[in-house]
């Protein structure tokens, strides 16, 4: 469960950010350029969506973080960029983490280890 809530806090934002450039320039196409004019969805109901979006993005920043701070496949080097990269890039390098650190193994691909030394 753990793991599909990560994949949802990765894969939301950008899933949002393209509605919401769809729907601004499907309103700027419709009205002549004035996007302000008339959207398709509420504007209300978009700026609660849009919130909302911010809400999961910064929790799903926080358990990243959280998430790579613990984990023992990352060398403390590594953990430290991690950290980092996932506090300044969220949007982006939340799906990456997630492809790399969080999504389930099958039985024939191991997780690598960290490089002691």
């Amino acid at each position: 469960m753990r793991r599909v809530l990560l994949l949802f806090g990765a894969l939301w934002p950008p899933i949002y950010m393209l509605g919401f450039a769809a729907l601004v320039i499907e309103a700027t196409i419709r009205n002549g350029g004035d996007p302000d004019n008339d959207l398709l969805i509420p504007f209300g109901v978009v700026v609660g969506v849009h919130l909302g979006t911010m809400l999961v993005i910064l929790a799903a920043a926080i358990a990243y973080v959280v998430h790579a701070w613990k984990n023992p496949q990352l060398t403390p080097d590594n953990r430290t960029l991690w950290v980092v990269v996932l506090l300044l890039g969220a949007p982006v390098a939340m799906p990456i983490y997630w492809w790399l650190y969080v999504r389930p193994v099958s039985p024939k691909r191991e997780r690598r280890t960290p490089a002691t030394g």
